[in-house]
């Protein structure tokens, strides 16, 4: 097992990563094989471990450390605060249209016809927020980074990812696997930076203010899984990093 802790290699990221594309491709295989009901009944249950996924972060958050009632509300608030501050921050940058656009030049250059490019943009878009939102994805990469032995936090990650990746390539086409590119980028930044992130892992308001913040943004995916309404997810990023800087100065 000594292969697995290799300091200088964010090996828990590269899993990460090969999950994602197997996934992907496993999903793209079997698209033609699937009826429209069985792919229903996926985008059902994707849906379903996302509403899962957004209430364990959220519970998380709400209860982690000295939670007491007080604090509880605070948390809350500085979230919701947060969540408007970053909103606007990301529409004033065009985070959303920056990425529709990258994912259009994809489809673009990459399609063999319409059909097959159709759902690129989404699937990139979606599957770049449900997969680098998450605590995990910054706890994991720090673990990795910091050598405390097997990255089990990216491993328990890479095996979601993987699942939803399958799940969401039947709909989204191969869109989903461009998610990788994202998620190699943040979570290897982490991991190479993480003795600079070290008072993140220790500090539970930090991480209970990232927990929120992403369990928030992670329930709306839903809505985007069931195409019930096409949300922003990308302009709403930066209250990532609002979040847990108003924690360290108002909790």
């Amino acid at each position: 097992m000594d292969f697995l802790v290799a300091d200088w290699f964010p090996l828990g990221t590269f899993i990460n990563a090969v999950c994602i594309l197997l996934g992907g491709m496993l999903g793209l295989r079997l698209r033609r094989q699937l009826s429209a009901r069985v792919q229903l009944k996926f985008r059902y249950f994707l849906a379903l471990l996302t509403v899962a996924a957004a209430g364990g972060m959220i519970y998380k958050g709400a209860t982690d450390g000295d939670a007491g009632f007080g604090r509880f509300l605070g948390r809350f608030g500085i979230v919701f605060v947060a969540l408007i501050i970053g909103a606007l921050v990301g529409r004033l940058l065009g985070f959303q249209k920056q990425l529709n656009k990258l994912g259009a030049y994809a489809r673009e250059r990459l399609s063999k016809s319409d059909e097959d490019g159709k759902g690129v943009s989404e699937g990139f878009v979606t599957c770049t927020i449900l997969f680098c939102v998450g605590p995990m994805s910054l706890v994991g990469p720090i673990e990795d980074g910091l050598g405390r032995g097997v990255p089990f936090a990216l491993l328990a990650k890479s095996a979601m990812d993987g699942v939803a990746t399958l799940a969401m390539a039947p709909r989204f086409g191969w869109g989903v696997m461009l998610a990788v590119i994202p998620v190699v980028s943040l979570q290897g930044t982490v991991t190479l930076l993480a003795r600079t992130f070290e008072p993140l892992k220790d500090n539970p308001e930090l991480l209970a203010s990232v927990s929120l913040t992403g369990g928030m943004m992670v329930m709306t995916i839903v809505l985007v899984i069931l195409e019930i309404r096409k949300v922003p997810l990308a302009d709403y990023l930066p209250a990532l990093i609002v979040a847990p800087l108003m924690a360290s100065w108002l909790l």
